[in-house]
């Protein structure tokens, strides 16, 4: 009887889900909103919905509300769309053949190289059992920092599933985000890959150059990051993004690549590999990297599976690159309406949102920790449960007799110097989230923080700064 029980329960319940109904608001201005409206009033409503590709709650003034109608809800409404059919037929391959796919990032993101397109080839390759995905890149400066993030996050959900490998020409700015997360990056004759002019890109000249800047140092760090936990250099493509970060490489007396701030005095030029200076961008060329000892691809995606020592490579079929011609003209079609400024503003508010966001406790974890004074930082703990109210035992310079030594009084200032770097970058990031979130606010969306809640983060982030400068040189003496 219980399990008869159970079993109804079930059925009403697969039944209750069946009938849900979405709300579809059609707004004055072309815009429209499908999903579910959780709340409303008499001058607006707020609706769960899907903007390009991010879910977000929107807050809509009933003014600028044409009409709103219900239809049934379809099944994985919030979920991504389902890969399309498989394009080859399964009889012409033999079991032993490693079938690739060929995807062109060629031009400008954005523009010709959307997320969109590379989500739809991802999920293609996963669902018809694809193993790899060649990129073949050809794309060069920052043209939609925003597009290349939100490429970044979906190889980065998919990469267990599928191996990416990169055929580069030309590979700077937005495609390094492409790039970075492929297994094997194989420049061919003449290639190159790296950083490019850290102007504003086209999409983002509504951000301030600082918050431009902001975004760029975490892309920087989370790479770095990636890179690391996947046990390859990070500090090359550190170096590629973030201009503030100074780089050379060079082959030791082994032929081992090694890195750091500059080479050894002594090593000689034909070892120098390279040499980014503070205020430069790193930029590979397919010379520096052969004589690191990785060879030019000459016969292209063509010739991989041979580099890669992988037999019957084949190409499963073309559908790469026409996922990616479709998304561009799709993304082309979708800019000419009237609604694209204000989804392509949502997009990227809510994008950057989470990378300053990211930024802000990054840069206060920091400053906490070179902190050389015991500081508490229990306004932050709070807030992001990250224990920051801590006391590290600093006992080469914590005490408070006047018997500092020399070195003693050299750490306190040092210590004092990069805490203090990390609280003005904390306090940056607090300035641009401000902006942020009062734009988000107007865009109907909600904001990351309380109201006053960052005006309060940073004064306390100044008065820390502001007791650090002071005690600089005083403690100690």
């Amino acid at each position: 009887m219980i399990r008869m029980q159970t079993a109804l329960v079930a059925v009403l319940l697969c039944l209750l889900v069946s009938v849900l109904s979405a709300d579809v608001v059609q707004m004055t201005d072309g815009r429209r909103y499908e999903g579910e409206i959780v709340a409303q009033s008499d001058t607006s409503i707020r609706i769960d919905t899907v903007v390009g590709t991010i879910r977000a709650t929107m807050t809509l003034v009933r003014e600028e509300i044409k009409t709103i109608e219900k239809k049934p809800l379809p099944s994985g409404f919030y979920d991504p769309p389902p890969a399309a059919p498989r394009v080859s037929k399964a009889e012409s391959f033999a079991p032993g053949d490693n079938l690739y796919l060929e995807v062109p990032v060629k031009g400008q993101f954005g523009k010709d190289v959307c997320a969109e397109g590379i989500r739809k080839v991802i999920a293609y390759a996963s669902r018809h059992r694809v193993p790899h995905v060649v990129f073949v890149i050809d794309s060069e400066g920052f043209h939609d920092i925003d597009e290349a993030g939100a490429v970044f996050r979906i190889l980065e959900k998919t990469h267990s599933t599928t191996q990416y490998h990169a055929v580069v020409s030309a590979c700077t700015g937005d495609a390094l985000a492409v790039a970075m997360l492929c297994d094997t990056i194989n420049l061919i004759p003449g290639g190159k890959i790296g950083g490019a002019p850290e102007k504003l890109s086209e999409t983002s000249k509504r951000f301030k150059a600082e918050e431009e800047h902001i975004v760029r140092r975490q892309i920087a760090r989370d790479a770095f990051a990636l890179m690391r936990k996947r046990g390859n250099p990070g500090v090359l493509v550190r170096a590629m993004i973030d201009s503030n970060e100074e780089l050379a490489g060079w082959l030791d007396d082994k032929g081992k690549v090694s890195y750091g701030t500059t080479a050894p005095a002594g090593v000689p030029a034909e070892r120098l590999l390279f040499h980014s200076k503070a205020g430069e961008l790193l930029v590979l060329t397919a010379e520096q990297v052969s004589k690191a000892g990785s060879t030019p691809l000459v016969d292209g995606t063509a010739g991989m599976g041979k580099k890669l020592n992988l037999g019957a490579w084949r190409l499963e079929s073309d559908y790469g690159a026409r996922a990616m011609a479709d998304s561009a003209v799709i993304r082309r079609k979708r800019l000419a309406t009237k609604a694209a400024a204000t989804e392509k503003a949502i997009q990227q508010n809510v994008t950057r949102r989470e990378t300053i966001d990211r930024a802000l406790q990054h840069a206060v974890q920091e400053a906490a920790k070179w902190d050389p004074s015991n500081a508490s930082y229990q306004t932050y703990a709070r807030r992001w449960r990250r224990g920051w109210g801590w006391h590290r035992d600093y006992s080469d310079y914590s005490d408070r007799s006047t018997t500092y030594t020399q070195e003693s009084r050299k750490k306190w200032q040092e210590r004092t110097d990069i805490s203090m770097k990390y609280l003005k970058q904390a306090a940056n990031a607090a300035v641009a989230m401000q902006r942020l979130d009062k734009e988000a606010v107007t865009l109907g969306l909600q904001p990351t923080y309380k109201t006053g809640e960052l005006a309060v983060f940073k004064n306390d982030l100044e008065v820390k700064y502001n007791n650090l400068r002071s005690n600089r040189k005083k403690r100690g003496e």
